[in-house]
């Protein structure tokens, strides 16, 4: 499938993944909608983009937020042909020592926030009869990982929304894709890399990178 002219919201698009699916979509002539919370690091993105991009800073905890950037898309492109709800923050720590704020946040980002974009997205999607719904997950939902049990649980929901949204758009035309890569080295890491037992676990380890991952997200795009 040609992807020229078509129009992808990318949520998390500051960095690591969804700032690489950016660049690799701009390739195929795609127009993109950058989010995310860090407006510095979203309009350094959009710079080296140096294509056919906005930069919409949005934090998909706040509802009203994501409302603003599918009409800021719509406002300036007139169509989302695909959203990419990249947004997500990992959670280090066992239960027994662990912060329930710190907790509360993630999970806020990783399950409430993806709850929020699908909700902005699927009025739009619905009403053309067309549209692509793809998130990212993890092998950490379905594989257990000590010091991980808040974070694995987000990403095991993930899949459940994925699953479940599946039935509810069947009869519309839209197409829902669960993006699912093990370890990525990346900027995801920065803040849990200072947790020595985790640096540890992850040095010498094998890794995709961002770039990767964004070619999956491309072959997906693409698939009649």
């Amino acid at each position: 499938m040609d992807l020229k002219d078509k129009v992808v919201v990318i949520a998390g698009a500051s960095s690591g993944i969804g700032a690489a699916t950016a660049k690799r979509l701009v390739n195929e002539g795609v127009s993109i909608v950058l989010a995310a919370r860090d407006r510095g690091r979203l309009d350094t993105v959009n710079r080296t983009i140096d294509s056919n991009a906005i930069a919409v800073p949005t934090d998909v905890a706040k509802q009203h937020e994501v409302e603003h950037l599918m009409e800021r898309a719509m406002d300036h492109f007139g169509r989302i042909d695909a959203v990419f709800a990249n947004a997500g923050k990992f959670i280090q720590g066992d239960l027994a020592q662990g912060d329930p704020d710190h907790w509360a946040e993630g999970i806020d980002l990783n399950v409430t926030g993806l709850l929020r974009t699908l909700r902005a997205a699927l009025p739009i999607m619905r009403k053309r009869k067309s549209g692509h719904i793809l998130m990212t997950a993890s092998v950490a939902g379905r594989r257990w990982i000590k010091g991980q049990t808040v974070y694995c649980a987000t990403k095991q929901a993930v899949y459940e929304i994925a699953e479940g949204l599946r039935l509810e758009v069947q009869k519309d035309n839209i197409r829902v894709t669960l993006i699912s890569p093990g370890w990525v080295a990346n900027e995801f890491w920065d803040d849990a890399i200072a947790d020595s037992d985790l640096r540890k676990a992850l040095e010498g380890k094998r890794a995709m990178l961002s770039d990767n991952v964004a070619e999956v997200v491309c072959f997906a795009l693409k698939r009649p």
